[in-house]
């Protein structure tokens, strides 16, 4: 699977691809998720997505 251009996350991407994408490690990129999970009171990607998605 193509996961588009850098700096995005696009539906469908492994966060390690995405990770990979944006020249970060996939540690660095979980760690930023699981900040945003924090933040939205979230605790996965379909609750973030459902969340963000009105």
């Amino acid at each position: 699977m193509n996961c588009a251009s850098p700096r995005r996350s696009p539906a469908g991407c492994r966060l390690r691809d995405t990770a990979k994408l944006n020249d970060i490690s996939y540690e660095t990129a979980r760690s930023h998720l699981k900040n945003i999970f924090s933040k939205l009171g979230v605790n996965s990607q379909v609750a973030l997505v459902r969340r963000l998605i009105p």
